[in-house]
């Protein structure tokens, strides 16, 4: 573990009185932890006077380990809200790639479905001008074969 910086120490120091000032404020106003005094009663043999300031130090020691608790609750709930964000950029991501794949792909069919109609036009004109229904047939084949390479909209 690093050594702390002076800076660090002189935090931490003014920090640990500002507890102590609470648990003086808590045990002022006759507010205490019923585990905790009883805790502290049992390990200073009854004593009512060591009871007290062991309570102090423990109940010192609980807000510390609260302060402790609380800031892993609030780092691990910020981690998680991060990989989610991060999971719903990635999935709106992939949706967009997905989404104009799609455009190309109905793209490139349309280019098809075109070619196709534009040949069935050719025949047709060709058969209604040589009077061969061979050539209307195949026009119409054509045709169908277009309409299945055109991308319907679902």
């Amino acid at each position: 573990m690093a050594r702390k910086t002076p800076v660090e120490e002189s935090i931490e120091r003014l920090a640990e009185e500002k507890i102590y000032e609470k648990v003086y404020e808590e045990v002022a106003s006759g507010v205490k932890r019923e585990g905790l005094w009883f805790k502290a009663l049992s390990e200073s043999d009854g004593e009512e006077t060591k009871a007290k300031a062991l309570y102090v130090k423990l109940r010192v020691r609980s807000l510390i380990d609260e302060l402790i608790v609380t800031e892993e609750i609030q780092q691990n709930t910020h981690e998680i809200e991060q990989t989610q964000y991060k999971e719903t950029a990635r999935y709106n991501k992939k949706m967009q790639r997905a989404a104009s794949g799609q455009s190309i792909r109905d793209g490139i069919l349309t280019g098809i479905a075109l070619l196709f109609f534009l040949f069935a036009v050719i025949l047709l004109v060709s058969a209604f001008s040589e009077k061969m229904s061979v050539l209307g047939y195949l026009a119409v084949f054509f045709g169908g074969v277009g309409l299945l390479f055109w991308p319907w909209k679902k």
